[in-house]
């Protein structure tokens, strides 16, 4: 899962560029990168480690129009520089290129492209062989057709397999297209002259950017120099949008397909308070586990009428979930809360999570609780149980990984060390998203 954005207008972009790529951090912070057009040349700047507000005075370029920028979440591969985006090949044309999602048979194209590959990241893969089926066109880089560019992504979209959203900056304009199943978040939004393209609308409303569009499963969509819009939906399939984006990745204030997810986290919150409430058990508050559990918690206590208590307090240190090691995230979760302990004292609580996918944070918050002298620990998930490695961006790698896997809820219970535990059924989660097409692989 990563952050990616590009702006082409008739303004100078750098500012909005890099405002928009700091908003998507959350989405990566394994490195960043940005690529822009400018005199002819594409210029490229790319960093280890997260990005920061100052990282916009690296860039010594002004009067940037067309550039595109990838915040890097490691799913797989490895975390130097060479695997950090975007990537950029000049010969025999011009183009950079960022993605988010993960490609399952890259592998296979990389020996069918007969590549010696110099990065582990999938984008160096899907660029290559965009380069070739361009070639098979006969075309240059000063003659590159719209026809051109939408019979090359149709062709990507047969051979690459997994799950992609895609933004190309070429001479003349900037490319974005999705896999056919539409699982990575791609938003178009347009301010006066200027077209956008981002993973997230959370910064783009202060901007003054509205939506256009959200790109659909397969559509591919080009602005080229003269500003004008091209789109084509090029092989389309039916839609496996990632419900891990309303869960956990995306901001609570972004909108996808047409749903805040701050309300989408409400409404998984009262469905689990329906299976909550058949216990009967005795509660005095609930506990949120900050930031992404406090809207599942707030429809949770309003359902059932409890009081919310903030006993853990996020410090504003980045996501452990997203550290690229088992090692960075217990360091990342034992840095980041403050606490408010003294107030959970022979208490019965709710402690209301996300999701729980290693259980990590989970296990370590319960241990300070009882510490602190609570006399109950109630734990709810606002998801389902995650069951299996994901293939298709999310860094769940492996089944031994996941705390759900070969356990039982009552060994999960007793690991994890709660006096109840109970998880969002996935029929729940199904029925809330019953008119839109998800991706719950991971539940199964």
């Amino acid at each position: 899962m990563c952050g990616i954005v590009g702006i082409k207008s008739n303004r100078n972009i750098k500012k909005e560029l890099f405002s928009i790529l700091y908003s998507l951090k959350h989405r990566g912070e394994d490195s960043w990168g940005v690529s822009f057009y400018q005199n002819d040349t594409i210029n490229m700047y790319k960093k280890l480690g997260s990005i920061k507000k100052e990282s916009i005075d690296l860039i010594t370029q002004k009067n940037i129009f067309l550039g595109i920028g990838h915040t890097r979440y490691k799913t797989q591969g490895s975390s130097s520089y060479n695997d950090t985006q975007p990537i950029l090949i000049e010969n025999p044309f011009k183009i950079s290129m960022v993605h988010n999602g993960n490609i399952t048979n890259s592998l296979e194209l990389a020996k069918d492209l007969n590549l010696t590959l110099k990065t582990t990241n999938d984008i160096e893969i899907i660029l290559s062989l965009f380069i070739k089926e361009l070639t098979k066109n006969n075309v240059n880089n000063k003659n590159i057709s719209i026809k051109n560019i939408f019979n090359t992504v149709k062709e990507l979209q047969k051979k690459l397999e997994g799950a992609y959203s895609v933004l190309a900056l070429l001479d003349n304009g900037i490319l974005a297209f999705k896999d056919p199943y539409g699982v990575r978040p791609l938003i178009l939004a347009k301010k006066d002259d200027s077209y956008l393209f981002a993973s997230e609308f959370n910064k783009l409303k202060k901007l003054g950017y509205s939506i256009i569009k959200e790109l659909k499963s397969g559509e591919a969509i080009f602005i080229d120099k003269f500003n004008q819009l091209h789109s084509q939906i090029l092989n389309s399939q039916d839609d496996k949008f990632c419900v891990f984006e309303y869960i956990y990745f995306s901001k609570p204030e972004t909108s996808l397909y047409g749903k805040i997810v701050s309300k989408e986290r409400i409404k998984m919150g009262k469905e689990v308070a329906e299976i909550f409430r058949k216990k009967n058990l005795n509660v005095d508050f609930v506990v949120p586990i900050p930031e992404t559990a406090n809207f599942a918690a707030e429809g949770f206590a309003k359902l059932l009428n409890l009081p919310i208590k903030n006993v853990f307090i996020k410090k504003d240190v980045g996501r452990s979930f997203i550290q690229n090691n088992h090692k960075n995230r217990v360091d990342k979760i034992r840095s980041k809360f403050d606490f408010n302990l003294s107030m959970v004292k022979d208490k019965n609580i709710v402690l209301i999570d996300d999701s729980i996918v290693r259980g990590n944070t989970t296990k370590y918050l319960v241990s300070l609780l009882k510490k602190a002298g609570v006399n109950k620990i109630y734990l709810v998930s606002a998801s389902p149980m995650i069951k299996s490695q994901c293939f298709y961006g999310i860094d769940i790698s492996t089944k031994e990984e996941l705390l759900s896997n070969n356990r039982t809820l009552k060994e999960i219970q007793n690991f994890i060390g709660v006096d109840e535990l109970i998880y969002l059924p996935l029929d729940s989660l199904k029925n809330i998203y019953k008119d839109l097409g998800i991706c719950s692989s991971c539940f199964r």
